[in-house]
């Protein structure tokens, strides 16, 4: 039953991201000549989506900084008594080697990965998993090749969004940190993966 719920919200996704591309492909082209027109379009699809628009102006990035400092210390302090865990090993296969990712893996990642665009992405995503999958397939196989994960895609964008809202937007315990990353580490991460669970 799971796995149909899951093969059935896997074919929903992959119908909203082509409803999203085509959508907004016509758009682009129908603006023909017209530069202001696409300048317009284009303007649209770069704007931060309103679901992340929610933050005070009275709340600095410092403020959000403090309250998490002060919520890991708050942690690490009420746990410093408990005791260490048991962490029970298990054998695993050494990972001497690997196949390489081929471009129709790639393909079908980027088809089943969510296209959610970060500001740290050059393009939209839904731009850059359609046309470019050669390059991506070679970056994920040189990184995992090398055992070097670019330090660029290590970088994240926090967003605080409010837990709820009927919550004080001026109280920075009332919201949850996000990190959007970069849409390329999420599909090394996911090659990663692939690899790993076929070990």
């Amino acid at each position: 039953m799971q796995a149909v719920w899951r093969n059935q919200f896997c074919i929903q996704r992959q119908l909203y991201q082509s409803k999203f591309t085509s959508f907004w492909l016509e758009a682009i082209n129908d603006c023909g000549r017209n530069p202001r027109a696409l300048w317009q379009i284009v303007n649209k699809l770069l704007q931060q989506p309103q679901a992340q628009q929610q933050a005070t102006d009275k709340l600095t990035a410092d403020d959000y900084a403090k309250f998490l400092r002060s919520k890991v210390d708050n942690i690490r302090t009420s746990t410093a008594s408990a005791n260490l865990p048991i962490i029970i090993g298990r054998r695993s296969p050494p990972m001497s080697s690997f196949e390489p990712a081929t471009l129709g893996e790639i393909v079908r990642l980027t088809n089943n990965t969510p296209a959610k665009s970060c500001e740290l992405d050059p393009i939209p995503t839904w731009l850059l998993s359609s046309y470019i999958a050669p390059v991506i397939c070679h970056i994920c196989n040189l990184s995992l090749k090398s055992g070097i994960f670019p330090e660029q895609l290590k970088e994240a964008r926090v967003l605080p969004l409010l837990k709820k809202s009927n919550l004080n937007p001026d109280d920075a315990s009332s919201y949850r940190p996000i990190s959007n990353l970069p849409y390329i580490s999420k599909l090394i991460e996911r090659c990663n993966q692939k690899i790993h669970c076929s070990l």
